[in-house]
């Protein structure tokens, strides 16, 4: 990926991003290459078919830790290091699983709210840096979901 955009625009870093120890990473190498953050966009993330009656902690933690705790902390690291009074966009994407109410989606569905109301506090929060957050629901994406799904 890093070839096809061109070297001088993107870097490649291997992360976990449910271990801030590697956001910090992942953050430092971009700022040293570019000297600052633009954009960041969280995007990684895992999706359990769980019921509340199949979810063990661990798939809880797992699932909280990479699809939440990942984009929270990466915005904390990143956010000093993106330019003061400029319109730069952190987005945040995701199929648009918060509203959906079948069963085996609980736990996804979980972590996909609790983006959207970070993504709400963050706007306001992030605004007096001239930062702007926003949640990324590509319709193809969700095309391409309910396909795979099905």
């Amino acid at each position: 990926m890093v070839q096809r955009i061109r070297a001088q625009r993107a870097i490649a870093v291997q992360a976990d991003v449910s271990k801030i120890s590697d956001l910090e990473k992942l953050v430092e190498a971009a700022v040293t290459k570019f000297g600052r953050l633009d954009t960041i966009m969280a995007n990684a993330g895992i999706m359990p078919m769980r019921t509340v009656e199949d979810t063990t902690e661990a798939d809880f933690d797992k699932t909280f830790a990479m699809n939440v705790k990942g984009p929270y902390f990466l915005v904390q690291k990143a956010a000093p290091h993106m330019a003061s009074g400029s319109s730069v966009i952190l987005v945040s994407t995701g199929v648009n699983r918060s509203t959906a109410v079948a069963p085996n989606y609980l736990l996804y569905a979980s972590t996909k709210g609790a983006i959207d109301q970070m993504t709400r506090v963050l706007s306001k929060g992030l605004a007096s840096k001239g930062i702007r957050v926003n949640v990324s629901r590509r319709k193809s994406a969700e095309r391409a979901y309910n396909v795979v799904m099905r």
